[in-house]
């Protein structure tokens, strides 16, 4: 066992000598070389952000992962789990000097904690945001961009994964439902792809309060007319420091946005059979519309999505093995659109994903949403299942050695010229033992002895 004295490498990160800083140097720039040509420029953010930034809108299962402290100067901050939300504020912070759509990528580690095996985890995200631009064109370059990058390293055997929460928030809103009960159930999504799915989800649902059968208390009337009755009870802070006045306006408000139970347990069951629906485009909605027929629901929801897969269509730059997935969800809270996943088939490794996110830039900014999606990448997965990209190769190191003492002035100033001609150059402080001289040969490094006067012998493996 390696003896660390007392410093132990954290299970989850890992270290990169030269061969392998080589290789991901290589596919950095293999994939810079797309991502310029695509016309995005190159922006890089802190590794250190507020803590706040990545608590607005990134959803619980992220959140739960952060590493996050408070710094001396008493500022709650976090290690950037991704780079997103810090693309976004730096969009609010410059926005005034920019002319929409504006198109930025970035590459640099991130950090999480992997609940399993409950490890800290540091990787590489490689990844592109487009700010500012709406419509299916734009969803199809996002795409288009992604599967390109992925395919810049010559791999095989990927896949691509689409779904649209827009559409699912479309098509449960055909059932009255509020927006806090729409956005249970595409939280709940995972939970109804599996067995039992739909009776656990109504259990949840019945522990939120979602199936809370109206009452004479819920009757906003009735609520009002407390209110009405006894005015001078809304004076003078009650729990939480609120009013009665202030509590029962909320009671009021809350059953005004009351859902139908029934309608409620009839969503679930539509979403239960919708969920399920995945396969090739083409045949995935015409699954769907049938089931619209079935459940009489309106059609047009659909409409964004088939916009996005005839604007996609337009990409002739290599494809990928599409799959239209009705209930693909991420662990990411942001998207309001369409959204994807490319996954390695033979090992079932995720590899890259993204969508649409309309609302996050008014989110963090407090301000206007904007027309915003991207994508991200990790390196360190697709250089797993990708061959070793082209121009990894490492230069040969090559050892000047002094043939004695006095020699060695003569040993640098030949290992300057060496460098001069764009060699590698390893110069010894002593001369060299013939053992020494055999390890390096063996190691495949020449060995170059310098005479006093510049005379040089060449030793080659």
């Amino acid at each position: 066992m390696v003896q660390t004295s007392g410093l132990l490498r954290l299970v989850g990160m890992r270290d990169w000598e030269e061969e392998a800083c080589g290789e991901r140097h290589a596919a950095l720039e293999a994939l810079q070389q797309v991502l310029r040509s695509y016309g995005y420029a190159w922006l890089d953010t802190p590794l250190l952000e507020p803590l706040d930034l990545f608590l607005r809108k990134s959803g619980a299962e992220l959140i739960s992962r952060l590493y996050s402290f408070t710094e001396p100067g008493g500022q709650a901050v976090a290690l950037r789990p991704e780079f997103t939300p810090a693309v976004i504020r730096h969009f609010l912070e410059v926005r005034p000097t920019l002319s929409p759509p504006v198109r930025w990528y970035y590459m640099g580690p991130v950090f999480r904690f992997d609940p399993s095996p409950g490890v800290p985890r540091q990787f590489t995200q490689v990844g592109a945001e487009l700010l500012g631009a709406a419509g299916p064109a734009a969803d199809a370059e996002i795409l288009a961009l992604a599967r390109a990058c992925v395919l810049a390293l010559g791999g095989e055997g990927f896949a691509l994964s689409l779904g649209h929460m827009g559409c699912l928030g479309g098509l449960l809103a055909s059932f009255g439902l509020s927006p806090r009960a729409q956005g249970f159930l595409l939280a709940g999504i995972p939970l109804l792809r599996g067995e039992g799915g739909k009776e656990r989800l109504l259990e949840r649902a019945a522990g939120r309060d979602l199936l809370r059968p109206p009452g004479p208390v819920d009757a906003p009337e009735a609520l009002a007319g407390v209110l009405a009755e006894h005015p001078e009870e809304g004076e003078g802070p009650l729990f939480g420091g609120r009013t009665r006045g202030e509590i029962l306006a909320r009671l009021v408000r809350k059953a005004r946005s009351a859902d139908d139970p029934a309608a409620f347990r009839r969503a679930v069951a539509f979403l239960a059979d919708l969920v399920r629906i995945q396969g090739e485009p083409g045949a995935a909605l015409a699954e769907v519309r049938s089931l619209l027929r079935h459940w009489g629901l309106d059609p047009s929801p659909l409409r964004p999505l088939e916009a996005l897969l005839e604007a996609l269509e337009v990409h002739t730059s290599p494809r990928l093995p599409l799959v239209l997935d009705m209930g693909l969800v991420r662990d990411i809270a942001y998207y309001t659109g369409f959204l994807f996943e490319i996954t390695h088939r033979p090992t079932g490794q995720g590899i890259a994903g993204g969508g649409r996110y309309d609302g996050l830039v008014g989110a963090l900014g407090q301000g206007e949403d904007v027309p915003a999606l991207g994508f991200a990448l990790s390196l360190e997965r697709l250089m797993a299942v990708s061959p070793p990209p082209a121009g990894r190769h490492v230069p040969q190191r090559m050892v000047v050695a002094p043939a004695t003492p006095e020699a060695y002035p003569d040993a640098v100033g030949a290992a300057e010229a060496l460098r001069r001609e764009g060699k590698a150059v390893e110069v010894s402080f002593t001369p060299l033992a013939r053992a020494d001289v055999e390890r390096l040969l063996r190691q495949g490094r020449p060995v170059i002895i310098v005479s006093r006067g510049g005379g040089r012998e060449h030793l080659r493996p």
